[in-house]
C-alpha cells in the first residue's frame, strides 16, 4: 500500500510542476555551441594531379540569428597543396549547416604523402570544435610505379592466364557497409549501427608475386576503412571518457600526458593492407578466391619494425605479442604511437611499460582485436561473425570481401562487406 501511495504522490507532484510551467517560456540552452565537421563523399584521400573534390559539411548544434563566417584552417606540412572553396564559409542566419570543398592545388611538387587536419577558426565566443576531419594527399599510384620485375609478371599473367591486372592498379572505387552489433562496453557502442562505406582504395602489387600468384597491396584506405577505424580507435582511447580517458582514473591518462596526446592533438593516422593473395592455379566458376588473413604470432613491433622486447623480472627479454592467432593484417601508422616507441628506443623504461600495457597507444591493440578464424564471442545475439572470404572476377571487373571486425570495447563482431569495381 505504501508503494502505491508513493507512486501517486510522485504523479501528483509531476502534474503540479507541469501545470505551473505551462505559462512559462521554455528554457533555452545557452552553453557551448558545438561545431562538427564531416566528410560527405569519399574517404578524404585526394590524388595530387587529379581534379576530384572532397565535400565537407560544417554543422552547428544550434543556429544564430545572423550570418556566421568561419575560416577553414589547414593544419599539416605544406598546406598550400590544398585549396578550400569557399573560405571562409558562411552559415546563414537560422541555419545550422553549410559545406565546403577541398581539392588538390596540383602544384606538381609533392615529394611524399601528406595528411592534413581541417579545423575552424574565427569561432564565436560560445563555440567549440567537436570534430575535425583528416585529408590525405598523395601522388598517383599506377603502372609506372611498378618495378621491371613486376611489369614482367603482369605480362606473364596475360600470356599464361589471360588475366589483365592493370585495371586493378591505382585508385579503385569501392562501396560497402559495416554492421555493428551494439551491446558494447561504453555508450558509443551500446546501440546497433550500420555505416556505409564509399570512396576508393589505392591498390598496387605487393610482395610475393609469382607467375602463378598475384599479391595486391592496398596502400591507402584499405577496404574503405581508414576513417572508420580511426573513429573506432579514438572512441577506444582519447574519446573514451568512461575508461581510458576518464579524467579522474583513466587507464590511459599517464600515456596521454607523456606523449602529449589527447582528443584535440593533431595526429597522423594511416592504414595499409598487404598480402591479398590470388592463386591463379585455383580458378572457380566465378573467378578466383582471395586469401587475405594472416596466421601466427601477432608481435608488437618497435620503431625500427622489429618485435618489441620485454623482460619479465630477471628473465631474458622476449618478443611482446598480442593473443590473436588469425587476423587481417592491417598495418597502422599513428604519430602518437610513434612518439611512444621513440621514447622506448631511447631507453625510457616507463614508456616501455606503457607500450605493452593497458595504457598503450598502439592501434593494433585496440582494433580488430579478436581472431577472425572462429567466433570468439560465441553469442547468438548481437554478433555478426562471418568467416573471412574474398573473390575476384577479372571478366566482370569486381572484387568482393566479407569479414568480421571488432575492437576492445565491442560487444560482438561487426561484419564488413566491400565491393570494388575495376577501372
Amino acid at each position: 500500500m505504501k508503494k502505491y501511495f508513493a507512486y501517486a504522490t510522485i504523479l501528483l507532484a509531476a502534474c503540479f510542476v507541469s501545470a505551473c510551467n505551462e505559462d512559462e517560456e521554455p528554457a533555452t540552452y545557452t552553453g557551448k555551441n558545438g561545431v562538427t565537421l564531416n566528410i560527405l563523399n569519399g574517404n578524404g584521400t585526394l590524388i595530387e594531379d587529379e581534379d576530384d573534390a572532397v565535400t565537407v559539411s560544417v554543422t552547428l548544434d544550434r543556429p544564430y540569428d545572423t550570418d556566421i563566417n568561419l575560416t577553414v584552417n589547414v593544419q599539416g606540412p605544406e598546406p598550400e597543396h590544398l585549396l578550400i572553396t569557399p573560405n571562409p564559409v558562411t552559415v546563414k542566419a537560422g541555419s545550422k549547416s553549410t559545406t565546403f570543398q577541398v581539392v588538390s592545388a596540383q602544384l606538381g611538387n609533392l615529394a611524399e604523402q601528406h595528411q592534413y587536419t581541417l579545423n575552424m577558426t574565427n569561432l564565436q565566443s560560445d563555440m567549440e570544435i567537436i570534430q575535425t576531419v583528416n585529408i590525405t594527399l598523395r601522388t598517383r599510384t599506377g603502372m609506372d610505379d611498378l618495378t621491371h620485375e613486376q611489369k614482367a609478371l603482369v605480362e606473364s599473367w596475360k600470356t599464361n592466364y589471360g588475366i589483365d591486372v592493370t585495371p586493378w592498379i591505382g585508385k579503385i572505387s569501392l562501396t560497402g557497409n559495416v554492421t555493428e552489433p551494439g551491446d558494447g562496453y561504453t555508450a558509443d557502442f551500446t546501440e546497433p549501427k550500420e555505416t556505409t562505406l564509399q570512396g576508393a582504395s589505392i591498390i598496387t602489387l605487393g610482395e610475393g608475386c609469382t607467375e602463378d600468384k598475384i599479391v595486391l597491396k592496398m596502400v591507402d584506405n584499405p577496404m574503405g576503412l581508414t576513417a572508420f577505424l580511426y573513429d573506432w580507435f579514438r572512441k577506444n582511447t582519447v574519446e573514451d571518457f568512461e575508461y581510458y580517458a576518464n579524467e579522474e582514473w583513466g587507464t590511459g591518462l599517464e600515456t596521454m600526458e607523456k606523449i602529449n596526446w589527447n582528443k584535440d592533438s593533431q595526429e597522423i593516422f594511416n592504414v595499409t593492407l598487404d598480402g591479398i593473395e590470388i592463386d591463379l592455379t585455383q580458378a572457380t566458376d566465378n573467378g578466383y578466391a582471395i586469401h587475405f588473413t594472416k596466421e601466427g604470432t601477432a608481435y608488437v613491433y618497435d620503431v625500427n619494425g622489429n618485435p618489441l622486447l620485454y623482460a619479465l623480472e630477471d628473465e631474458e627479454p622476449e618478443p611482446w605479442f598480442y593473443s590473436k592467432e588469425c587476423w587481417i593484417p592491417f598495418k597502422y601508422e599513428f604519430s602518437a604511437w610513434t612518439r611512444l616507441l621513440t621514447m622506448v628506443a631511447e631507453g625510457d623504461e616507463e614508456a616501455l611499460e606503457m607500450a605493452i600495457g593497458l595504457s598503450t597507444a598502439d592501434p593494433e591493440y585496440f582494433l580488430l582485436f579478436s581472431s577472425v578464424n572462429e567466433d570468439g564471442y560465441d553469442s547468438e545475439e548481437n554478433n555478426y561473425y562471418v568467416e573471412p572470404r574474398g573473390s575476384i572476377d577479372f571478366t566482370n571487373g569486381t572484387m568482393t570481401f566479407e569479414f568480421p571486425a571488432d575492437h576492445q570495447l565491442a560487444g560482438g563482431y561487426a561484419r564488413v562487406n566491400v565491393t570494388y569495381t575495376a577501372n
